[in-house]
């Protein structure tokens, strides 16, 4: 996979910062050639909001918890890194990890046919993603979208996912003459005026040479790919915060990237409006009904509101696939992440055709080693996993 982010990991430890819709999480990584990352140190916090906010009160609420995130690292991750005996002031990089709603990412398929045989070149290929990243932006800074949130956007990031030349893919593409052309690719944009605010608040407590920008999305494919070895068609589904993520991937390509507005925030809010009870009380009742703690007229009771409620999430996931034509073409296989909630959501596909699997457990083994004292993180060890392949 050809990759254009702006920075690869190098050997040594750098920072990984993931900031989610609802949580800011960071971890000292070492990266190692031929070898899984070592995650060192991890904290995360929540993004604290009792209701639904507006766009500009959550950014403020996420570089607040990205400033408290960046002194956790600083005062209890390089003193643990210190005990190990790694150094500190070689940490030369902050590899951060935008989820919705900090960066949009597209994927797409560009078919060329050329009526005389034509020799394939790096500037060809590339021409025809700079052409898409262009039009991509331009789509959104022309509209609602950017009026609604006054987002100058930027480009973050793109990655060429496969070339295919006579509809066969090939690693080296180039001086190889063809008659059609068939790049698949994604791009990644963000609010420039959100980077810097990011820039500042980590800055506060760290300092360090590179920073670097990843779409969640793209590195959770790029690790996918490499890990998943038994189907090349798949799909990863992350539910976070106010929003959950969604990654198809076909043909072992990833043909389709999308969120939508629905996360483990709004489960919890959206029980709490049924119910009459705050978010507080909501949040442990999800959690004791997950862990089958509840007694059984409560159980019947809180599980007929949480049916109601993940049944809204399951229509929007699937009216966010209708894009994509016949569903009976979709891939079976979901690899769910919802953190605590995970067998919530899964039961809402009880009655569709697709077969749930825990992504935590499914992959827990092939994605990344820690630290006996750290907290796991899988999609953070997704993330290390993914950067580690650019070395």
């Amino acid at each position: 996979m050809l990759s254009l982010s702006l920075h690869n990991p190098r050997e040594g430890i750098s920072i990984l910062i993931d900031i989610q819709s609802g949580l800011v999480r960071a971890a000292l990584v070492l990266f190692k050639k031929n070898d899984k990352p070592h995650i060192l140190y991890l904290v995360t916090k929540p993004i604290l909001y009792k209701s639904k906010v507006d766009s500009q009160h959550l950014i403020i609420l996420m570089c607040k918890t990205l400033e408290e995130v960046a002194i956790l690292i600083t005062e209890e991750g390089i003193p643990r890194a210190k005990e190990l005996g790694y150094d500190h002031k070689k940490i030369d990089t902050i590899h951060y990890v935008l989820s919705s709603p900090w960066v949009i990412s597209q994927s797409k398929t560009i078919k060329m046919h050329y009526d005389v045989s034509t020799e394939i070149s790096e500037a060809i290929v590339l021409d025809v993603v700079d052409k898409e990243r262009k039009n991509f932006i331009d789509k959104f800074k022309e509209g609602d979208f950017d009026k609604e949130y006054e987002f100058d956007l930027v480009f973050v990031e793109q990655k060429i996912f496969e070339v295919r030349l006579n509809g066969y893919p090939v690693e080296d593409y180039k001086k190889k003459k063809i008659r059609d052309l068939e790049i698949s690719f994604a791009v990644t944009a963000s609010s420039k005026r959100i980077l810097e605010n990011i820039h500042t608040s980590v800055t506060k407590a760290i300092h360090v040479k590179n920073e670097a920008h990843h779409s969640a999305l793209l590195l959770q494919y790029s690790s996918l790919r490499s890990i998943i070895t038994t189907g090349d068609e798949y799909i990863s589904v992350h539910v976070h915060g106010e929003l959950t993520d969604i990654v198809v991937v076909k043909r072992g390509i990833s043909s389709y990237l999308a969120s939508f507005p629905f996360g483990t925030f709004t489960l919890v809010r959206k029980m709490s409006d049924l119910l009459k009870n705050n978010m507080e009380t909501n949040d442990s009742l999800l959690s004791m009904y997950a862990e089958g703690k509840l007694e059984p007229k409560e159980e019947q009771e809180v599980g007929e509101v949480i049916k109601s409620v993940v049944e809204s999430w399951l229509e929007e996931f699937l009216n966010s696939l209708n894009s994509m034509g016949n569903r009976t073409l979709l891939p079976k296989v979901i690899y769910l992440s919802s953190h605590s909630y995970y067998s919530i959501f899964k039961k809402a596909f009880a009655d569709t055709q697709f077969e749930v699997l825990d992504f935590d457990v499914a992959l827990v083994d092939k994605i990344v080693s820690f630290e006996k004292s750290s907290e796991e993180s899988m999609l953070m060890g997704m993330y290390a996993l993914a950067l580690n392949i650019m070395i």
